[in-house]
């Protein structure tokens, strides 16, 4: 059998004529392999060059200049290696993929050593030249979240570790968030009559109220990150792994646990009893086989308390399977009128809501249950379970949404077009708000914005256009309820569909405002995200702007993504003023941002909205400032530049030393009849080792006094 060959080209240059440069072939068989990547080493003498296979072997090559370089097959990855590269000095090739271990293989004696259980996907591996003992990675811990590490050869300890936001939570895999845009966007172009998202993905991430660390799902994990300092502060392993190291082949089936929502639960009556719950959800079955129906899903519902002392999350209570089959759609603390908030509600996907205590010992349990009595309902789309689709989180799920009344006297049920009123006490229901939504007048989501200018000519506010349009020729009446919060009073109920939102009088049972989130026709407007948060002027600082009115009782925001005549997503943002005690709400403010908005939040410590968009950027909004984010944000500038004043008089201080010190080696060298230089002054080799010496606690200044004595 005739022997296939292939050849790579080979460029060599000289560094200091890059005009010089040349190549020649190198041929080798590939009967088996094909190159997937490549690495040279820079050796001038003898050059090596390597390259990976799909089948996960790597093929290295000696003397390249010869018509039939030979060859030593490297065999141990089981995929096709990410990232090839050679050291320095050529005396050891890296590797890395799927399987989460850096690779070093000797090249003089063909060993190999190992560096296992990486945080993600090595995805390339890097060496400076000018810095020989560092080796930088690039790791896909999920999804596309990256981390950087850089490693010391030596020891392969970590020097430097930085990790992005993991915004995705696992639920990107293979781009299917923007795979699933572009799918929106053909229907649109399609149809000219997209009134929403079919696949608006929103992020699920919480802000704690005290440090104000963002808790970001990721796989089974819980990233928690500093956006004030831009680092990651931890990663909480909420739930156990299925296999330590990477998948490759027909492993990659087999699914991890995923954390699909969190929520915090703050306690009035001590400090030290803040709760975290979490809830993760796995889905095990045949993973050779995606269309065998024999599927195992179940959902987890895990209570954790923080420890002042370990400065950590200590998991006190594990509920398996706590709604049954149904999948979990909403986690709801209570208000601290509730037993100090040490409680928490859980809502199902059929209309079934679950409260849940602790008793003194801190383990939690089931206290009441409440049913819709839908069980048997016909449309089980929200309970299909399939194999070869991705787990998505709470805040992507619809079928039935809870809320607490500021009181906690009233539970507030959504589910099927219609809120249930429950008795905290008796969890039964006690009213059922049905508004008739379909007569009153709606504000277009869509068409608020700035005015153009002959508006402003003209003295229109812009904010709203539309506020007198009676739609009555739209089918509002949408059964599918995303979201039902109360007011900071109780008094109004704000409750968010696919298509619309109202807020609704319960003292009145009417509707007082409605507001059109599909935006009409010829929009391909939706994919909103509604959310609202107590917000009074008086808790803005003085001096700072502020479009509060003195009766604002609350601050809503909502965020739509839209389809531009460049065919990408933008997003319009709007703050609402609702006034709970005339029963009023007004769009006081309104921005396009150029991307997708995937998740905002309102910081409860800074009093503003965080915000993320597709880009994995984050993004601060409000009226003003409060005066603990003003103090954090000096103090952390403040630390920055001390540290950089410090760094930079340590080093100049240590160049100093060394050159003393090299300074007196040389004069000792110099023959004694040189009396001149000799009676000369000069800095001891020691001169700066007591400047080193306590420098925790002094400022600046001090250090710089302790230098200019020596000097």
């Amino acid at each position: 059998m005739k022997k296939k060959t292939a050849a790579f080209k080979v460029l060599t240059f000289d560094d200091d004529n890059d005009s010089k440069l040349a190549y020649y072939s190198v041929n080798y068989s590939n009967n088996k392999y094909t190159a997937v990547n490549l690495a040279i080493s820079n050796d001038q003498a003898n050059p090596l060059l390597a390259f990976g296979t799909v089948s996960g072997a790597i093929v290295l090559l000696f003397e390249l200049t010869s018509p039939n370089p030979p060859q030593r097959i490297l065999k141990w990855h089981i995929g096709a290696p990410k990232s090839l590269t050679f050291n320095p000095d050529s005396t050891y090739l890296l590797s890395g993929g799927a399987e989460k271990v850096l690779v070093f293989w000797n090249i003089l004696n063909e060993k190999q050593q190992f560096l296992p259980r990486l945080n993600g996907i090595i995805e390339n591996i890097s060496f400076n030249s000018s810095v020989p003992s560092l080796i930088g990675l690039s790791l896909n811990v999920i999804d596309g979240d990256i981390q950087y590490l850089i490693l010391g050869t030596t020891d392969l300890l970590s020097k430097l570790d930085i990790s992005t936001p993991h915004l995705f939570s696992g639920m990107n895999k293979d781009n299917y968030i923007k795979k699933n845009l572009l799918r929106d966007l053909h229907s649109f172009e399609k149809s000219k009559q997209s009134t929403r998202f079919k696949h608006p993905y929103r992020l699920d991430f919480r802000i704690h109220p005290k440090s104000n660390y963002l808790y970001l799902p990721s796989g089974r994990h819980l990233q928690v990150f500093d956006s004030l300092h831009n680092l990651q502060v931890d990663n909480i392993a909420v739930a156990p792994a299925i296999q330590q190291y990477g998948k490759v082949g027909s492993e990659n089936k087999i699914q991890d646990p995923m954390v699909i929502g969190s929520e915090f639960i703050l306690c009035s009556k001590t400090n030290d009893k803040d709760w975290l719950v979490t809830c993760d959800a796995e889905i095990r079955g045949e993973a050779e086989d995606l269309t065998d129906g024999s599927i195992e899903h179940w959902e987890t519902l895990r209570f954790w308390k923080f420890s002042g002392s370990t400065d950590s999350w200590t998991l006190q209570t594990k509920m398996l399977r706590p709604h049954g089959d149904y999948p979990i759609t909403n986690i709801a603390p209570a208000p601290k009128s509730y037993f100090g908030g040490e409680a928490v509600l859980t809502a199902d996907s059929r209309g079934n809501v679950r409260l849940w205590r602790p008793n003194s010992q801190g383990i939690w349990s089931l206290r009441k249950f409440y049913s819709s009595g839908s069980e048997n309902a016909t449309n089980n789309s929200d309970t299909d379970i399939k194999k070869n689709k991705p787990l998505v989180n709470i805040a992507n799920k619809e079928g039935t949404s809870c809320s607490w009344s500021p009181d906690s006297s009233m539970i507030a049920v959504g589910r099927e077009g219609k809120v249930v009123l429950l008795d905290v006490n008796s969890f039964e229901a006690i009213h059922t708000i049905s508004p008739a939504i379909s007569s009153s007048r709606f504000h277009t989501h869509a068409s608020i914005g700035e005015p153009e200018d002959g508006e402003k000519n003209a003295g229109f506010s812009g904010l709203p256009i539309h506020s007198q349009t009676r739609c009555i020729d739209l089918n509002l009446q949408d059964s599918h309820i995303i979201s039902v919060n109360f007011t900071s009073n109780g008094k109004l109920l704000i409750v968010e569909t696919r298509s619309h939102l109202t807020v609704v009088d319960i003292l009145k049972n009417t509707t007082v405002f409605g507001l059109i989130l599909g935006g009409g026709n010829n929009s391909g407007f939706g994919g909103s995200i509604v959310k609202v948060a107590p917000r009074k002027k008086s808790e803005i600082s003085v001096g700072d702007s502020t479009d509060l009115e003195n009766d604002t009782t609350d601050e809503l925001l909502i965020v739509g993504k839209y389809f531009t005549k460049e065919k990408k997503v933008s997003s319009k943002i709007t703050l609402w003023n609702v006034s709970d005690k005339k029963s009023t709400i007004k769009c006081k403010w309104c921005h396009v941002h150029g991307a997708a908005i995937l998740g905002a939040e309102w910081s409860e410590k800074w009093q503003e909205w965080i915000l993320a968009d597709m880009n994995s950027n984050f993004g601060e909004l409000g009226f003003g400032k409060s005066s603990a984010r003003k103090s954090l944000t000096k103090e952390s500038e403040s630390k920055q530049t001390d540290n950089w004043i410090v760094s930079s008089l340590l080093d100049n201080a240590r160049i100093v030393n060394r050159a003393a010190a090299t300074a007196k080696s040389k004069v000792s060298l110099q023959s004694d009849d040189t009396e001149e230089f000799n009676d000369r002054q000069g800095l001891q080799g020691n001169a700066f080792d007591g400047i080193l010496d306590h420098l925790e606690g002094i400022s600046v200044e001090t250090l710089f006094d302790r230098v200019l004595r020596v000097v």
